[in-house]
């Protein structure tokens, strides 16, 4: 993985990472005029690199999620009701809708 989302909340409605050739930027969506955030913590990183697995091992730009949003959290081991699964903590995570370039 060259580029990866920000351990902790970087309070800015943008993040940008860059490693050799390759820059991550990540813009987060207004909702009622306020950020709505970014993704970050270990969910967010580890639901990153399902996705960059996913693609290299189908050897595809498309991915398949799944009918439902459930059927995706279940795809990746969590549970859709409580974010637990693979995760120790527990701790769930607000959905964010940010703009991803790579």
């Amino acid at each position: 993985m060259v580029c990866t989302l920000p351990h902790r909340d970087p309070k800015e409605p943008y993040y940008v990472r860059t490693n050799g050739d390759c820059t991550l930027t990540i813009q987060s969506d207004m909702e009622k005029g306020a950020y709505i955030g970014l993704p970050c913590g270990a969910l967010s990183r580890l639901l990153l690199f399902w996705l960059i697995s996913e693609a290299y091992r189908t050897k595809s730009r498309r991915l398949f999620l799944g009918e439902t949003i459930d059927g995706f959290l279940r795809a990746v081991g969590l549970d859709s009701n409580t974010g637990n699964g693979k995760r120790s903590d527990g701790k769930a995570q607000g959905g964010t809708c940010p703009i991803m370039r790579i």
